[in-house]
Order: C-alpha cells, then sequence, then structure tokens
C-alpha cells in the first residue's frame, strides 16, 4: 500500500514543470495533472499534505480559479 502512495504521489509530482507563477499560461496538462494530484491528495485524508500541496499549488495556479474555489470546499 506504502509503495503504491508513494508511486503515485512520485509520478504525479515529477509532471508538475512549473512550480513557480508566471502571467503565460499553464498548458492543458499542467492543470490536469494538478488536478488529479490534487484530487488524490484528499482521497487519501492526510489534512497536513492537502494544506501543503494546495499551497503549492496554488503559486502556480494563482490565475486559474477553479483552483481557489477547490481549495474553498476542502
Amino acid at each position: 500500500m506504502l509503495f503504491l502512495f508513494l508511486t503515485v504521489t512520485i509520478n504525479l509530482c515529477i509532471q508538475i514543470k512549473r512550480p513557480y507563477f508566471h502571467v503565460k499560461p499553464l498548458e492543458r496538462c499542467q492543470l490536469k495533472n494538478w488536478k488529479e494530484y490534487l484530487d488524490f491528495e484528499i482521497e487519501q485524508g492526510d489534512q497536513e499534505r492537502i494544506i501543503i500541496l494546495f499551497e503549492r499549488c496554488l503559486i502556480a495556479c494563482a490565475l486559474y480559479e477553479e483552483f481557489w474555489i477547490k481549495v474553498s470546499s476542502v
């Protein structure tokens, strides 16, 4: 179980190509990856990890309201 968790987490994390803010829009695949990564962590239920990931996500995805809405619902 731990191996599966680590494998999924590492794969999602590796796919993040721009973890910083930029006015240039993120590619669709990057937005999809952030969404999948957030959904995975929410499913796991570790509140501390969820908060940390949202903080990371909102730096890169600050211009995308869907992520602000998602964080307010968690």
